[in-house]
């Protein structure tokens, strides 16, 4: 059983990527609709 510090950078690393690739994928494709 890993440590429940581990666990919540784990977790935050993880959703700090997910939501920079969500940013990222709104912003392209805002950008190939209007053009």
């Amino acid at each position: 059983m890993p440590e429940t510090g581990e666990v919540t950078v784990v977790g935050l690393a993880f959703l700090g990527l997910f939501m920079t690739l969500l940013a990222f994928l709104g912003f392209v494709d805002r950008h190939t609709r209007c053009s």
